[in-house]
């Protein structure tokens, strides 16, 4: 993947993967759609009504939402347009929220429909552009953009706050496509492949490996429509999910889902023994046999995963080595 900036690393994968199925979520029984086209042709009317609120390049843009597919939209529009992206946790309070726009210096805001309180009587609450209302933005033509260029700062990320004031961490399109590149080369995702994304888009590491990674090389990425355990099982099952991206802690909690259904069925021996003849079988053959001796297990992820990732922070070794011999 030769690309310097985000906006070429669209500009590519809009072209390599046009029909293909970028984003989606679940909307009742069935999935909303978005091609590869779908998001091009929606991030070029967010950035005509950018610029006709008067956002131009080195302009900053907050971005408020729950995750959902406008969500990489809007990230995409104004990046590419050379503009910078000021994602905050929407999981905030209004009240800390609005310190982050003051400091940030933002000219408009990217909201969805649940946070528009969020901007209520800030400087930018009419210089915004409601999440819903994409599709139903008018076609105002090309947009005629600057050049953008590795070096330009794409976006200004905010520290959780947890041991002081949030600090806003400035990345050029050089920093954030480096890493994505990375990623890319370590695995062998493609467009065989379905993301399923939980954790919060505002993160760096969601925003690279769950979400930019997969969309340069073509991958379909399922959004969470909750964080609830039900809700992110129902999508690896209805929607065949073969790779999810998250912390140590969500791994831990799957994993204790896990025990303790064994000990209420009182299996415990059973899966000891599993566990045995899966690390002895590797040991002596190098082969990996969880998928197959723990299948009723995988059944319950959708049967289709090919990776669980972990960021963020350290991930156990035992943690890992326990989800390596059941075959994940």
């Amino acid at each position: 993947m030769q690309v310097a900036t985000i906006k070429e690393l669209l500009e590519q994968s809009v072209a390599s993967f046009s029909k293909r199925i970028a984003f989606q979520i679940k909307d009742g029984f069935d999935y909303r759609k978005l091609t590869y086209t779908d998001v091009d042709r929606l991030i070029k009317k967010v950035q005509a009504q950018l610029t006709s609120l008067g956002v131009a390049k080195g302009d900053r843009v907050a971005l408020i939402s729950e995750n959902r597919p406008e969500w990489p939209i809007a990230y995409l529009a104004v990046t590419s347009l050379g503009a910078i992206v000021v994602p905050l946790d929407a999981m905030l309070n209004k009240e800390d929220i609005l310190p982050l726009i003051n400091n940030a210096g933002v000219k408009a805001g990217i909201v969805s429909q649940k946070y528009i309180g969020y901007i209520t009587a800030t400087d930018i609450e009419n210089q915004k552009i409601v999440m819903e209302d994409f599709g139903q933005l008018p076609e105002l033509g090309t947009t005629e953009q600057a050049e953008v260029y590795a070096s330009d700062v794409a976006s200004i990320v905010y520290t959780s706050g947890t041991t002081g004031v949030p600090k806003g961490i400035v990345l050029t399109h050089k920093n954030i496509v480096s890493n994505v590149v990375s990623v890319a080369s370590l695995f062998d995702f493609g467009p065989k492949d379905n993301f399923l994304s939980v954790l919060p888009l505002h993160h760096a590491f969601e925003t690279t490996a769950g979400f930019l990674a997969p969309f340069s090389l073509g991958c379909k990425i399922t959004y969470a429509e909750s964080l609830k355990s039900y809700a992110i099982l129902n999508n690896m099952q209805k929607s065949s999910v073969t790779v999810m991206c998250g912390v140590p802690l969500l791994y831990q909690l799957f994993y204790d889902g896990i025990m303790r259904e064994v000990e209420e069925k009182k299996l415990g021996k059973l899966f000891s023994l599993l566990f045995f003849l899966s690390k002895f079988v590797k040991h002596v053959i190098g082969l990996n046999i969880g998928k197959v001796l723990f299948k009723i297990i995988h059944k319950k992820f959708g049967g289709n995963i090919r990776f669980f990732v972990s960021g963020g922070a350290a991930l156990d070794p035992e943690l890992a080595l326990n989800f390596d011999l059941m075959g994940f």
